[in-house]
């Protein structure tokens, strides 16, 4: 209204005289009674909406309040504040003061019973319902019924429980059937409650023993192998912490170690010869038992690193010297090697791997340099490193790396890449006839010819050399053909003296008068695995003399570069039954590695019975792709995993993990992360291993 003065009084301000002032104002006059009108009407009929809106405001603002839990001694209060606006809200609406302040009310206390029933607080919930039942209108009182009531069952049966918890008696779910004061729903409440308690404290209690059993298993150990930092007592504290977890068995059993401490810590520091004579001398029983277990773990230690393990067992080694203090690193290893009465290099499995490795990929003046230090070691030092790196030589070798010419000849199995774990280099050998191998056996031709004092050995690939490996061939032969019985067929001597019999007769062929002198071609010649390449194979008969069907290859049936599938059903039971007998440590997933080993070295990449790939190391990957066999080789994954032992879906879920890791026509969407064609060659020769015609 002021601005519309304004305006009206700045427009008057513009006449040019007094009678035209006068016209302005009686005309500007009646359009301001009008605006004011206007004005006054749209005030009138907001201030209610006003009004509501500031009600509803309050309202909102009462019930929030209400459902806190620390203005739980205010209800009453809010309940009046809440119905003072619903009486203000009425007022406006023109409708019933009473009614609608007894809604409030009852809105109030319903709100806040709601919420101590979410979250759980039964016990509140009840206490408000009897201190507000008398304000609540019907229909709250019909929606509070059900949860009211399920919450006196609750509260019930925490009560009975609360009561019986520390009565001593038959157990706590006897004596709830037995009780005749509750009713069924708070009976099965109650053993619901009973139940879950006991289950978590179960579950804490296994979980407890399992940690319990893990720090028994460090701390024998550490008893048998570092025998220095077990601190006394240990065992005993083990035993009554088992005593606590309800283990009795387990917790006698610590015990009776406890009580061996005085015999087995100095039985753990003694040399192995005197360890035997002690063992020898006890009568069988539980110091017996706890003997021999710690000579068998400190056998385990010294097989994988004699150096640490003898420095870290023996008080009088003390720690490893640093490794550019020599006679000192002697020195320990000649007190270790006279502890355990076997050879010890001065350097830890780590330190022998460092050093192989220079030996396989350093270049030619780093190999000299260090060879030139190994030789200025002792004599019975020499005599510690250089068999060691011989059995991790013989021991990491990679089958699947390997040439397959060679395995087609000499069916023998391969050495499992789980043993190659366990030698002193685990790392992947160079392929036999790459540069770096070839280097690395003359180092260590020279390294052992400079033990024995002499160098005549002839180096390998020399003529002379051939010569000498064709009669430990014939000599090897000679000593077959000399057993009483001949192998029998498919056994793995009868695999040995026929390929040793190929061998000889292949060398003698080559070396023939009739002919020029004959070499084979170099490794990885091009033109051979390009030859490879074009082989067609021969077909694969069955033992009932059927062939399998193959649309993709020219005759229509599967192709081989061997019909052999005999021997790959004979090597899937030999490594089953080497499973068998002997199944090594209870180590978590040791079975899997086992079977996975297996599997890679037979059938995996460049595997014995992998006839889809031939090493190369020009090639991709390292290797000949040969696609005419892609089919045999995954009926020869079929059969050996079924001779092996497998189910089709084990034997398909392995084969598909190693497929997705190695494979570029792996599926992540098909089933098994299989290609159909794949898939259904590795069926089809676990079926022939099923129909039992291999057996």
């Amino acid at each position: 209204m002021a601005q519309l003065s304004d305006l009206r009084d700045a427009t008057l301000e513009l006449a040019r005289d007094e009678p035209e002032r006068q016209a302005l104002a009686d005309r500007l006059g009646r359009y301001h009674s009008v605006a004011r009108d206007h004005i006054d009407r749209h005030v009138a009929g907001q201030r209610p909406g006003l009004a509501r809106q500031t009600i509803a405001q309050r309202q909102a603002l009462t019930l929030r309040e209400a459902g806190l839990e620390h203005n739980q001694d205010f209800l009453p209060g809010l309940a009046e504040a809440h119905a003072s606006a619903a009486r203000s809200l009425a007022q406006l609406d023109g409708l019933p003061e009473a009614p609608a302040m007894q809604a409030a009310r009852s809105a109030v206390w319903r709100g806040a019973i709601d919420r101590r029933l979410a979250d759980g607080e039964g016990a509140r919930a009840l206490s408000l319902f009897e201190q507000a039942k008398d304000n609540l209108v019907p229909a709250d009182q019909r929606a509070l019924e059900v949860p009211i009531q399920a919450a006196r069952t609750d509260a019930a049966a925490d009560a009975w429980i609360a009561r019986q918890i520390d009565k001593d008696g038959e157990p706590l779910a006897t004596r709830l059937q037995a009780d005749t004061g509750l009713s069924a729903a708070e009976k099965a409440t109650a053993l619901a409650k009973i139940e879950a308690r006991d289950s978590a404290q179960e579950s804490a209690r296994v979980a407890t023993v399992k940690g319990l059993d893990d720090s028994l298993g460090a701390t024998t150990g550490t008893l048998a192998t570092q025998p220095a930092a077990y601190r006394p007592g240990t065992l005993a504290a083990l035993a009554n912490a088992y005593d606590d977890a309800g283990e009795a068995d387990k917790a006698d059993s610590a015990r009776r170690m406890a009580l061996q401490e005085s015999f087995l810590l100095p039985f753990a520091r003694s040399g192995a010869a005197t360890q035997q004579r002690l063992i020898d001398s006890l009568p069988e029983g539980e110091d017996r038992a706890a003997a021999e277990a710690i000579q068998r773990r400190q056998a385990e230690t010294f097989a994988q690193d004699p150096f640490t393990a003898g420095t870290a067992l023996y008080p009088d080694v003390g720690p490893p010297k640093p490794i550019d203090d020599l006679p000192g690193r002697i020195a320990q290893a000649r007190t270790i090697a006279a502890y355990r009465g076997i050879p010890v290099a001065p350097f830890t499995a780590n330190e022998l791997a460092t050093l192989r490795q220079k030996l396989v990929d350093g270049t030619p003046q780093e190999r000299d340099a260090l060879l030139a230090q190994l030789n200025t070691l002792p004599e019975d030092m020499k005599a510690a490193v250089v068999p060691i790196r011989m059995v991790s030589d013989a021991t990491d070798t990679q089958s699947g790396e390997r040439d397959q010419v060679a395995q087609s000849d000499t069916r023998t199995a391969p050495t499992s890449s789980m043993e190659s774990r366990r030698g002193i280099f685990p790392v992947p050998e160079p392929a036999p006839d790459s540069e770096p191998y070839q280097a690395a056996m003359r180092i260590l031709d020279q390294l052992q010819a400079a033990e024995k004092g002499s160098t005549t050995e002839p180096l390998p690939g020399t003529p002379e050399h051939q010569d000498a490996a064709t009669a430990e061939r014939r000599l090897a032969l000679e000593e077959l053909k000399g057993t009483t019985t001949e192998p029998p067929p498919g056994t793995p001597e009868h695999q040995v003296a026929a390929a040793a019999a190929a061998r000889i007769e292949a060398d003698e062929a080559a070396r023939s008068p009739e002919g020029p002198f004959f070499r084979e071609p170099p490794p990885n010649d091009q033109d051979i695995e390009r030859a490879f390449q074009r082989e067609p194979g021969v077909k694969v008969t069955l033992p009932n003399g059927a062939h399998i069907e193959d649309p993709r290859s020219r005759t229509g049936v599967v192709m081989a570069p061997f019909d052999d599938l005999k021997e790959v059903a004979a090597a899937g039971r030999r490594e089953r039954q080497k499973l068998v007998d002997n199944p090594g440590p209870p180590i978590p997933g040791e079975v899997l590695t086992r079977v996975r080993d297996a599997l890679r070295s037979y059938v995996g990449h460049g595997g014995i019975y992998d006839y889809q790939r031939r090493y190369n190391k020009y090639g991709k990957d390292h290797f000949t792709q040969l696609p005419q066999f892609r089919n045999v080789s995954n009926v020869n994954v079929g059969l050996f995993g079924q001779q092996f032992g497998l189910s089709l879906p084990n034997t398909l879920a392995l084969a598909g993990l190693y497929a997705l890791s190695n494979s570029r026509n792996s599926s992540f969407g098909k089933p098994y992360f299989l290609d159909e064609e794949t898939k259904k060659y590795i069926e089809i020769g676990y079926k022939l291993g099923e129909s039992g015609m291999f057996d």
